[in-house]
């Protein structure tokens, strides 16, 4: 670590008076003070240590200071005001805000550089996290722009939308270098014209060579680090998967403007799933023809309709149909064609139970996905931190929650006798068997208490009967037959 001491003051550690690097001043003496709190233990240590760095007008500014014995030497926070005063930037969120309605990508050149400029901006703007992802995005080239505009669903944030523009500006460019005529292999007969000597191309490959210049060291070194591809740099395979590497050489470049992409031949095979515990997925009971499988769903208010994956619909056997006016979706690769429609799926989370149907897609990284629809219909208020969905809605109190019947359960005969015979030992055993939150009221499950009527109160409801009717013979309500024998044996030992 930098011995931290006033005398390494050198001119690049130090600050002249340029506004630009003030900021960037202050930042590295409140780490220097982080680190060694120990050697400025006052503010009128920082300060001094401050000042050792100045040269030039901001030196000069700083002894006026000290030869009037200014209160703020003995004040850091005051003394750091009053630099901001006079070498600050008054404008500074004013220039931010201007600059990021007319930064452009194609003045400044590369992507990265593009992202490093904005941020800059950004960070110092008063704009929100929406108009700061729509000012990065008018910025873009429309090449980029328009593949993230066609991605479904799209980023959620401000650096989600940068990290993609990164990867689609690094895929475009090893797509261009890929398909440039000078990259690949020359397979034109040769022409012994000696008038078409001058055009031969004495520096072609060979037809076995690889379509791509070699890498160098460095990149090598860089693909390897971060677990890309060493062929096209992709993050999505490795080298031995790489579709570019064996892809046919004569195969034609595809359509840049093509918007459609091929629907696979749906094989129950495993497909590697996006379990970021960051998103809010979350694992659902599927009932599918009395059959239960688990699927965890993605809640994305971004997609209107609800999707599920084709590999996963063939893996689990759930039917599906295939009608000729289905809609079309916008996702990443362009639009895709909806396979089928399932019918309504009934699907259980914790006491929620709820039917639901799905539009058949190829969905690489999810099983489904519930859309917009659903969530505004059921209204689930998540809780992000301990992975939890609660369904408090109007909707789901009247329509979904399943309130298990935990009082009107009936037991096979001998299941009854045992439980009979356990709760019947004494009140131990009873406090043992019950749930915690039941506990205060064991009193309840007690033989004794259930024979005996409860006392009068003055707020009883009195039930008019009318002298001398006739009863109706027949059932109160209609009773399964478990529950009719249930019901003759307790009139019978209660006669």
């Amino acid at each position: 670590m930098e011995d931290i001491n006033p005398n390494n003051a050198t001119f690049k550690d130090g600050f002249s008076g340029d506004r630009r690097f003030l900021k960037g001043f202050i930042a590295k003496m409140n780490l220097i003070f982080m680190i060694s709190p120990d050697r400025f233990p006052t503010d009128e240590t920082k300060v001094i240590y401050v000042i050792s760095r100045f040269y030039g007008n901001a030196m000069n500014w700083a002894a006026s200071l000290i030869e009037n014995q200014d209160p703020c030497l003995l004040d850091y926070d005051a003394f750091i005001d009053k630099l901001n005063s006079l070498y600050g930037d008054f404008d500074s969120t004013f220039v931010a805000n201007q600059t990021l309605r007319t930064i452009r990508q194609r003045r400044i050149g590369d992507v990265r550089n593009y992202i490093l400029e904005f941020n800059r901006y950004a960070d110092e703007s008063s704009w929100n996290e929406d108009a700061k992802m729509d000012a990065f995005l008018a910025g873009l080239n429309d090449q980029i722009a328009n593949r993230i505009l066609e991605m479904f669903p799209g980023p959620r944030s401000l650096s989600a939308m940068q990290t993609i523009a990164s990867r689609i500006d690094s895929r475009i460019t090893a797509n261009r270098n890929f398909f440039n005529p000078q990259n690949r292999p020359n397979n034109r007969p040769r022409n012994n014209n000696s008038t078409n000597r001058r055009k031969w191309n004495f520096n072609k490959k060979p037809s076995n060579s690889k379509p791509r210049d070699p890498l160098t060291n460095e990149e090598k070194e860089r693909r390897r680090r971060e677990n890309l591809c060493l062929y096209c740099g992709s993050s999505k395979h490795s080298l031995e998967n790489c579709p570019l590497k064996n892809k046919n050489k004569n195969h034609n470049k595809p359509s840049s403007s093509s918007t459609y992409i091929s629907n696979p031949d749906p094989k129950p095979i495993p497909r590697p799933r996006i379990l970021n515990s960051n998103l809010p997925i979350y694992e659902f009971s599927l009932n599918i023809e009395n059959s239960i499988s688990t699927a965890k769903i993605l809640l994305d208010t971004g997609s209107k309709i609800n999707l599920m994956d084709i590999y996963y619909i063939k893996e689990n056997n759930i039917p599906y149909s295939t009608e000729t006016n289905l809609p079309k979706v916008s996702g990443i690769g362009g639009k895709q064609n909806i396979l089928g429609e399932t019918l309504p799926i009934s699907m259980t989370y914790g006491n929620h139970k709820c039917k639901t149907k799905f539009y058949v897609v190829d969905l690489p990284s999810y099983c489904a996905i519930l859309g917009f629809e659903w969530i505004s219909t059921h209204n689930p208020t998540i809780d992000f931190k301990n992975k939890i969905l609660k369904f408090n809605s109007s909707h789901c109190i009247e329509n979904c929650i399943v309130i298990p019947s935990t009082f009107t359960t009936f037991t096979s005969e001998k299941e009854t006798v045992k439980i009979e015979k356990e709760i019947s030992k004494n009140d131990n055993n009873i406090q043992q068997l019950l749930p915690a939150k039941l506990i205060p009221f064991k009193d309840v499950f007690d033989e004794k208490a259930a024979n005996e009527l409860p006392p009068h109160r003055p707020y009883d409801c009195e039930i008019k009967l009318k002298p001398n009717a006739k009863l109706h013979y027949g059932p109160i309500y209609p009773l399964t037959e478990q529950e009719s024998l249930a019901l003759k044996k307790y009139i019978k030992e209660n006669e």
